[in-house]
C-alpha cells in the first residue's frame, strides 16, 4: 500500500502539469469569448432566416472581399469550420459564404482576401446577392468583435545530403533502377 502511495505521488504531479499543458494549447482569443454553445450553421440560417435573427454565433473563414462603407466596412466570408481555438481550419470543406458588418474602419490593406478570420456577432438576416454570375443568398452578422489570424509561415524543407541514405551523386544510376539518370561519365 505504500509502494501504491509513493507511485501516486509521483505520477500524480505529472499527470496535472500535463493536462495544464494540454489545455493551454488552445486558447480561445479574448474578442472571440464567450463562445455560444450551440449556435446555427450557415446553411440553416440561410434556409430559416427569421428563426434565427438575433442569434449569436462565432463563424469564421477566408476573406473573400472587402468593402469599406460609409458608417463600417463590409466583409464576404467564405465559411470554413472552427478549430478549438476558435481558428478556420485549413481545406476545401465550406458550408457556404456569409457577410460580416463591422461598424467601423478595417483597413483592406490588412484585412485581404485569403486571410482567416474569425468574428463573433448577431445574426441580421439575409441578403440576396450573388458570386460571380450565380444569385446567393448571403447571412449577415453585425459583428462585435473581428480577429485576424496571422499569416502561418511557410514551411523550409532543407535536405542535407550527408543525412540522406540515398544521395551519392557518384554512385552510377544502374545500381538502383528507380533512381533518375544523372548528368555524369555513365551512360
Amino acid at each position: 500500500m505504500d509502494r501504491l502511495r509513493r507511485y501516486a505521488g509521483s505520477v500524480l504531479p505529472v499527470l496535472c502539469c500535463a493536462a495544464w499543458l494540454l489545455a493551454s494549447c488552445a486558447t480561445v482569443p479574448e474578442a472571440l469569448e464567450p463562445v455560444p454553445e450551440a449556435q446555427p450553421g450557415i446553411a440553416e440560417v440561410r434556409s430559416n432566416p427569421d428563426a434565427w435573427v438575433g442569434t449569436e454565433v462565432v463563424w469564421g473563414g477566408v476573406i473573400a472581399q472587402v468593402s469599406n462603407e460609409p458608417d463600417g466596412t463590409r466583409f464576404e466570408i467564405v465559411a470554413r469550420p472552427l478549430a478549438r481555438e476558435q481558428r478556420p481550419l485549413a481545406g476545401d470543406r465550406s458550408e457556404g459564404r456569409f457577410h460580416v458588418f463591422f461598424a467601423d474602419f478595417l483597413d483592406p490593406q490588412v484585412y485581404a482576401p485569403m486571410r482567416e478570420m474569425t468574428v463573433r456577432g448577431r445574426v441580421t438576416g439575409v441578403r440576396s446577392g450573388s458570386v460571380g454570375e450565380y444569385p446567393y443568398r448571403f447571412p449577415e452578422v453585425a459583428a462585435a468583435s473581428v480577429h485576424l489570424w496571422p499569416v502561418p509561415e511557410p514551411a523550409v524543407i532543407y535536405r542535407d545530403p550527408y543525412w540522406d541514405p540515398f544521395w551519392d551523386p557518384w554512385r552510377p544510376y544502374y545500381r538502383y533502377p528507380w533512381a533518375p539518370r544523372r548528368w555524369g561519365p555513365w551512360p
